[in-house]
């Protein structure tokens, strides 16, 4: 199944229902701040404990997919465009928190409509 989102593809080629659709990124945070970590030169320990949960998010996404959102739809097939809405939706709004933040944090600006 291939379905999309403001004219993105969100699912992996080839379809395959609930369990192959690309969900939200959460494996990219922890990855992120090891890379940022290396980068900066913090200790090993800092960097190993955002390296390893690198993995753990890898899991917790596998059990997203299949036993909650594919447990979801196995029982209640009538979500099915709810759940997709859901996972395109979630999705266009990371891409844009992840365009707009690095912009003003460069900047020296907050991030936030009305700053503290």
């Amino acid at each position: 199944m291939t379905w999309t989102f403001r004219g993105r593809a969100r699912c992996a080629p080839g379809g395959g229902g609930p369990r192959s659709w690309r969900l939200p990124s959460w494996i990219a945070p922890s990855r992120w701040l090891a890379q940022a970590l290396k980068r900066v030169g913090a200790g090993p320990g800092a960097v190993l404990f955002y390296t390893v949960h690198v993995q753990a998010d890898v899991v917790h996404e596998q059990i997203a997919r299949r036993d909650i959102v594919g447990g979801l739809l196995d029982v209640e097939q009538s979500l099915t465009a709810e759940v997709v809405f859901g996972i395109g939706a979630t999705g266009f709004l990371e891409d844009r928190l992840s365009e707009q933040l690095p912009g003003v944090w460069r900047k020296g600006e907050s991030s936030l409509r009305v700053g503290l």
